[in-house]
């Protein structure tokens, strides 16, 4: 009899733990979520300085400052990216911007001498730190340029 006990007694558990993993069963769910998120295009220049002065200069004494500015491009989308120039230095006699050379990856180069874009390049999409575009320039004024105070603005330029 001993033993009939026991058997129904396991027969009994063994019953209860299928109710009980049956019960369990019945109350799980489950659904998904999706998560969705659009970046916004985004498109960032920034320039380490707004003055590159060579001081005064002595006729056909070439004056470099290397570097002379960086620009740094944060995108996330491809871009293109050139340097502005105009044709001519502002100033008494307008001397030609040919004075002026740039070097970025290579030798030097001189501005054409006439208004547009030079140095044009264009990149992927950057990690946190940017993509550089670091300026050596050289400047030599010769007797033929009037002295005086002589500028130029140059303009970095990125465009998605």
């Amino acid at each position: 009899m001993k033993g009939k006990m026991v058997l129904l007694g396991v027969l009994v558990l063994i019953a209860v733990m299928g109710v009980a993993l049956t019960a369990y069963g019945a109350t799980t769910d489950s659904k998904n979520v999706v998560v969705n998120g659009r970046p916004t295009p985004k498109l960032v220049l920034t320039v380490d300085t707004a003055l590159v002065d060579f001081g005064d200069i002595d006729p056909e004494t070439p004056e470099a400052i290397e570097p002379a500015f960086n620009a740094n491009v944060r995108s996330n989308k491809d871009y293109n990216y050139y340097l502005t120039a105009p044709a001519s230095f502002d100033g008494t006699g307008t001397p030609s911007l040919t004075h002026l050379e740039w070097s970025r990856l290579a030798a030097y180069a001189q501005f054409p001498g006439v208004a547009g874009n030079v140095d044009p390049d264009s990149g992927s999409r950057t990690g946190d730190a940017g993509d550089d575009y670091t300026y050596d320039l050289r400047l030599t004024f010769g007797y033929d340029v009037e002295a005086g105070d002589h500028a130029a603005t140059l303009v970095p330029t990125a465009l998605q």
